[in-house]
Protein backbone atom coordinates (compact mmCIF):
# COMPACT_ATOMS: atom_id res chain seq x y z
CA UNK A 1 0.00 0.00 0.00
CA UNK A 2 1.66 3.36 -0.78
CA UNK A 3 1.77 6.72 1.05
CA UNK A 4 -1.34 7.91 -0.56
CA UNK A 5 -3.70 4.83 -0.23
CA UNK A 6 -2.50 4.63 3.27
CA UNK A 7 -3.58 8.64 3.98
CA UNK A 8 -6.97 8.22 2.37
CA UNK A 9 -7.96 5.17 4.40
CA UNK A 10 -7.00 6.73 7.52
CA UNK A 11 -9.25 9.54 6.59
CA UNK A 12 -11.75 7.28 5.51
CA UNK A 13 -11.52 5.77 9.43
CA UNK A 14 -11.77 9.31 10.91
CA UNK A 15 -14.72 10.10 8.88
CA UNK A 16 -16.46 6.96 10.02
CA UNK A 17 -16.04 7.24 13.70
CA UNK A 18 -17.26 10.78 13.51
CA UNK A 19 -20.22 9.90 12.29
CA UNK A 20 -20.80 7.15 14.29
CA UNK A 21 -20.41 9.37 17.26
CA UNK A 22 -22.95 11.79 15.80
CA UNK A 23 -25.12 9.10 15.56
CA UNK A 24 -24.63 8.07 19.34
CA UNK A 25 -24.75 11.62 20.37
CA UNK A 26 -28.14 12.17 18.63
CA UNK A 27 -29.53 8.84 20.08
CA UNK A 28 -28.88 9.95 23.68
CA UNK A 29 -30.31 13.29 23.13
CA UNK A 30 -33.34 11.63 21.75
CA UNK A 31 -33.46 9.60 24.55
CA UNK A 32 -32.89 12.24 27.40
CA UNK A 33 -35.49 14.85 25.74
CA UNK A 34 -37.98 12.20 25.66
CA UNK A 35 -37.42 11.69 29.54
CA UNK A 36 -37.25 15.03 30.14
CA UNK A 37 -40.69 15.24 28.32
CA UNK A 38 -42.04 12.20 29.95
CA UNK A 39 -41.16 14.07 33.51
CA UNK A 40 -42.87 17.68 32.58
CA UNK A 41 -46.37 16.21 31.49
CA UNK A 42 -49.65 16.82 32.76
CA UNK A 43 -51.78 13.39 32.92
CA UNK A 44 -55.39 12.87 32.84
CA UNK A 45 -56.34 9.78 34.90
CA UNK A 46 -60.05 8.46 34.83
CA UNK A 47 -62.21 5.30 35.63
CA UNK A 48 -63.70 4.07 32.61
CA UNK A 49 -67.61 2.51 32.68
CA UNK A 50 -67.08 0.88 28.89
CA UNK A 51 -65.29 0.12 26.14
CA UNK A 52 -65.60 2.14 22.71
CA UNK A 53 -64.04 5.49 23.43
CA UNK A 54 -61.20 5.62 22.33
CA UNK A 55 -62.07 3.61 19.22
CA UNK A 56 -59.23 1.52 18.03
CA UNK A 57 -58.17 4.12 15.63
CA UNK A 58 -57.55 5.93 18.66
CA UNK A 59 -59.65 9.05 18.59
CA UNK A 60 -60.32 10.32 21.99
CA UNK A 61 -63.97 11.46 22.50
CA UNK A 62 -65.55 9.77 19.61
CA UNK A 63 -68.36 8.65 21.76
CA UNK A 64 -68.08 12.28 23.82
CA UNK A 65 -66.80 10.69 26.93
CA UNK A 66 -65.57 12.63 29.48
CA UNK A 67 -67.29 15.59 27.90
CA UNK A 68 -65.53 18.86 29.49
CA UNK A 69 -63.18 17.53 31.54
CA UNK A 70 -61.84 15.91 27.84
CA UNK A 71 -62.01 19.10 26.23
CA UNK A 72 -61.31 21.65 28.80
CA UNK A 73 -58.86 20.13 31.19
CA UNK A 74 -55.51 20.78 30.67
CA UNK A 75 -53.04 17.95 29.95
CA UNK A 76 -50.56 16.10 27.38
CA UNK A 77 -50.97 12.44 28.12
CA UNK A 78 -54.01 9.95 28.86
CA UNK A 79 -54.32 6.97 31.25
CA UNK A 80 -57.76 5.43 31.15
CA UNK A 81 -58.41 2.56 33.72
CA UNK A 82 -61.22 -0.04 34.07
CA UNK A 83 -63.94 1.27 36.90
CA UNK A 84 -64.92 -1.68 40.06
CA UNK A 85 -68.31 -1.33 38.07
CA UNK A 86 -68.49 -0.96 34.53
CA UNK A 87 -71.47 -1.58 32.08
CA UNK A 88 -72.46 -5.06 32.02
CA UNK A 89 -71.17 -5.55 28.28
CA UNK A 90 -67.84 -4.08 29.65
CA UNK A 91 -66.97 -6.03 32.73
CA UNK A 92 -63.88 -7.17 31.75
CA UNK A 93 -62.27 -4.12 31.76
CA UNK A 94 -62.80 -3.81 35.48
CA UNK A 95 -59.47 -2.75 37.23
CA UNK A 96 -57.40 -2.46 34.34
CA UNK A 97 -55.20 -0.44 32.70
CA UNK A 98 -57.42 -0.10 29.41
CA UNK A 99 -55.53 2.34 27.36
CA UNK A 100 -52.48 4.82 27.33
CA UNK A 101 -52.47 8.37 25.30
CA UNK A 102 -49.21 10.36 24.84
CA UNK A 103 -48.49 13.69 23.46
CA UNK A 104 -52.06 14.57 22.02
CA UNK A 105 -53.59 16.77 19.42
CA UNK A 106 -56.73 17.98 18.42
CA UNK A 107 -58.32 15.48 15.98
CA UNK A 108 -60.37 16.53 12.51
CA UNK A 109 -63.12 18.40 13.04
CA UNK A 110 -65.41 15.67 11.21
CA UNK A 111 -65.12 13.90 14.81
CA UNK A 112 -66.19 16.57 16.87
CA UNK A 113 -68.96 15.45 19.49
CA UNK A 114 -71.20 17.30 21.07
CA UNK A 115 -69.35 18.27 24.28
CA UNK A 116 -66.31 19.37 22.62
CA UNK A 117 -63.43 18.36 20.00
CA UNK A 118 -61.53 14.85 20.01
CA UNK A 119 -58.00 14.09 20.24
CA UNK A 120 -55.40 11.64 18.63
CA UNK A 121 -52.09 11.04 19.96
CA UNK A 122 -48.38 10.40 18.84
CA UNK A 123 -48.27 7.47 20.93
CA UNK A 124 -51.43 5.34 21.51
CA UNK A 125 -52.27 1.59 23.13
CA UNK A 126 -55.38 0.36 23.12
CA UNK A 127 -55.46 -2.95 25.80
CA UNK A 128 -58.89 -3.24 26.90
CA UNK A 129 -59.71 -6.35 28.99
CA UNK A 130 -56.46 -7.29 27.90
CA UNK A 131 -54.51 -4.96 29.85
CA UNK A 132 -52.87 -5.48 32.99
CA UNK A 133 -54.43 -5.02 36.24
CA UNK A 134 -53.59 -1.84 38.26
CA UNK A 135 -53.44 -2.90 41.20
CA UNK A 136 -50.58 -5.49 40.06
CA UNK A 137 -48.55 -3.10 37.37
CA UNK A 138 -49.17 0.29 39.86
CA UNK A 139 -50.63 -0.56 43.19
CA UNK A 140 -50.06 3.19 44.36
CA UNK A 141 -52.28 5.09 41.49
CA UNK A 142 -55.16 1.96 42.27
CA UNK A 143 -55.55 3.05 45.82
CA UNK A 144 -55.27 6.83 44.77
CA UNK A 145 -58.03 6.43 42.29
CA UNK A 146 -60.54 4.32 44.50
CA UNK A 147 -61.69 7.62 45.90
CA UNK A 148 -61.54 9.37 42.45
CA UNK A 149 -63.10 9.56 38.90
CA UNK A 150 -60.41 11.27 37.12
CA UNK A 151 -58.02 13.58 38.17
CA UNK A 152 -54.32 15.71 36.52
CA UNK A 153 -51.28 14.57 37.88
CA UNK A 154 -48.64 17.23 36.75
CA UNK A 155 -45.35 15.52 36.88
CA UNK A 156 -43.39 18.33 36.70
CA UNK A 157 -44.24 18.79 40.39
CA UNK A 158 -43.12 16.34 42.96
CA UNK A 159 -45.39 16.64 46.41
CA UNK A 160 -43.89 13.90 48.85
CA UNK A 161 -47.69 12.81 49.14
CA UNK A 162 -47.66 12.12 45.31
CA UNK A 163 -44.05 10.60 45.10
CA UNK A 164 -44.84 6.88 45.17
CA UNK A 165 -47.87 7.65 42.66
CA UNK A 166 -45.84 9.91 40.33
CA UNK A 167 -43.24 7.16 39.83
CA UNK A 168 -45.78 4.62 38.72
CA UNK A 169 -47.37 6.77 36.20
CA UNK A 170 -43.56 7.67 34.80
CA UNK A 171 -42.92 3.79 34.16
CA UNK A 172 -46.29 3.76 32.49
CA UNK A 173 -45.49 6.57 30.36
CA UNK A 174 -42.08 5.49 29.38
CA UNK A 175 -43.25 1.79 28.48
CA UNK A 176 -45.96 3.01 26.47
CA UNK A 177 -44.23 5.53 24.44
CA UNK A 178 -42.56 2.69 22.40
CA UNK A 179 -45.95 2.41 21.02
CA UNK A 180 -46.62 4.18 17.40
CA UNK A 181 -49.52 6.63 16.76
CA UNK A 182 -52.94 6.57 16.79
CA UNK A 183 -53.81 5.03 13.27
CA UNK A 184 -56.17 8.38 12.90
CA UNK A 185 -52.53 10.71 13.98
CA UNK A 186 -52.40 10.68 9.97
CA UNK A 187 -54.80 9.23 8.95
CA UNK A 188 -58.12 8.32 8.52
CA UNK A 189 -60.52 6.62 11.01
CA UNK A 190 -62.08 3.50 10.61
CA UNK A 191 -64.42 2.77 13.43
CA UNK A 192 -67.95 3.31 13.02
CA UNK A 193 -69.20 4.53 16.14
CA UNK A 194 -72.02 5.83 17.94
CA UNK A 195 -72.66 8.03 20.61
CA UNK A 196 -71.82 5.76 23.37
CA UNK A 197 -72.24 8.24 26.19
CA UNK A 198 -75.34 10.35 25.42
CA UNK A 199 -77.53 7.30 24.15
CA UNK A 200 -75.88 4.42 25.98
CA UNK A 201 -75.74 2.71 22.82
CA UNK A 202 -73.23 -0.29 21.74
CA UNK A 203 -70.02 0.16 20.19
CA UNK A 204 -69.03 -0.84 16.45
CA UNK A 205 -65.55 -0.96 14.97
CA UNK A 206 -64.08 -2.12 12.10
CA UNK A 207 -61.99 -5.50 12.74
CA UNK A 208 -58.41 -3.71 12.55
CA UNK A 209 -54.90 -5.49 13.48
CA UNK A 210 -53.74 -4.35 16.83
CA UNK A 211 -50.01 -3.09 17.16
CA UNK A 212 -48.44 -5.32 20.58
CA UNK A 213 -48.39 -2.69 23.68
CA UNK A 214 -45.03 -2.06 25.38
Amino acid sequence: MNRAESANKRSTGRRSYRTRTIWRILLNYRAITSLIGSNRMKVLIYKRTHTGDPCECGIFGVGDCMGKIRSAWNYEAVIGVGGLRPWRRSKEIAGRLTWVGINRQKGDEKHKAKRGPVFTFKHFCLMNREGPLVAECAPRLWDHLKSRRSFVLDLSKSPPSTADIQYEVKALLDKYRRNSASISYSGECHCQVEDVCCNNSQHLSATLPRMPCG
